[in-house]
């Protein structure tokens, strides 16, 4: 016994009990050490009180070691210390402990360490890196009371893009201070589906209700202009044409959108070479202009081969995605099916 307290002694840095020849009493800080270390054994050895209702979320961790023969606190509180170890490992989601007070992490798991982009070795100690949003203060707020507490917000990511993560919060006691348990969602690319679905359908619904006009009573004028601005809108595009090759090589002005008039019938000259083997130009204009700009020339689809292309002009984009492209290859579609209900266009 007497080993094991100078050997706490020296972790400890400081004496826990004044020896004298009348006997052996606690130093003021051997007092407030004891108090402290009590205080832990006892909540170490609430976590199986079945009484306890904070012990009610782990019947099954009392089970699983209540099949040990008798064991002393240190080695209940060591199992316990384990099995939460294993946890903060094998979650997917990031878990962080950090100190309500300054915002210091305590303990954070591997996933944590991944999302914020520093090293596990360097996490515990350092700040959380939302302690000072004005937005995670109100969270702060929120779980004063001791309940769960569930908030969203927009997090930058360690590669410097914007990220958005879900938080699941409750203020807990450790060792006599007061802690935050942050339970972290990256939920990007969740919300990111959620937000392509909801294009394609919005994008699916435009599409019908042009199909619709074609066998109606309307002009096909009225209705290539209501395709065309539908393809402006939906792609934030700042000038959008179709244009007819069908009698030799020049090329005639079916319908144009925007204030770019001149540039789209430049580009559709310059990359006729290609749109007319019925290949798709999606690209950064070459030669580069004073201001770049991105210009898109999408033949229609003929039976005779392409003699009309769509062609569209926009300083607000870089590439053309995948669902950009689908929807304005049904974009091209109702024009062709548009123009072939008149004559136009050998469908």
């Amino acid at each position: 016994m007497a080993k094991r307290l100078d050997n706490l002694e020296a972790v400890l840095g400081y004496p826990l009990l004044e020896r004298s020849p009348r006997g052996v009493r606690m130093t003021p800080q051997g007092r407030t050490f004891h108090a402290r270390a009590e205080q832990l054994v006892q909540s170490a050895e609430s976590l199986l009180d079945r009484e306890d209702p904070a012990a009610e979320g782990l019947s099954g961790v009392h089970r699983l070691l209540g099949r040990q023969p008798a064991r002393s606190t240190e080695l209940l509180l060591a199992d316990v210390e384990r099995l939460l170890g294993h946890v903060l490992d094998t979650v997917s989601s990031g878990i962080v402990f950090h100190r309500v007070s300054d915002g210091i992490i305590i303990e954070a798991n591997d996933a944590f360490c991944r999302m914020v982009g520093i090293p596990r070795d360097e996490v515990a100690g350092s700040p959380c890196p939302w302690h000072d949003d004005p937005r995670y203060a109100s969270l702060h707020s929120a779980v004063e009371g001791g309940d769960v507490v569930r908030m969203s917000m927009v997090s930058q990511r360690p590669s410097g893009d914007e990220g958005a993560v879900e938080l699941v919060a409750r203020r807990i006691e450790i060792a006599g201070e007061d802690v935050l348990l942050i339970v972290v969602d990256d939920v990007t690319r969740a919300r990111e589906t959620e937000r392509r679905l909801a294009t394609r359908i919005r994008r699916q619904a435009v599409i019908s209700r042009l199909g619709e006009m074609i066998p109606s009573a309307l002009d096909v004028e009225e209705v290539l202009g209501a395709t065309l601005e539908a393809a402006r809108t939906e792609l934030g595009l700042e000038a959008v044409g179709l244009l007819d090759r069908t009698d030799g090589e020049q090329l005639d002005q079916v319908l144009l959108l925007g204030d770019d008039e001149a540039g789209l019938v430049a580009s559709a000259e310059r990359y006729a070479h290609t749109w007319s083997r019925g290949e798709v130009v999606a690209g950064l204009e070459q030669p580069a202009e004073e201001q770049r700009r991105y210009v898109v020339c999408w033949p229609l689809p003929g039976r005779r081969g392409p003699s009309h292309v769509l062609v569209a002009r926009t300083s607000g984009m870089h590439r053309l995605d995948d669902d950009a492209r689908d929807f304005l290859r049904s974009i091209t579609s109702v024009c062709a099916a548009a123009l072939a209900a008149t004559g136009e266009l050998a469908a």
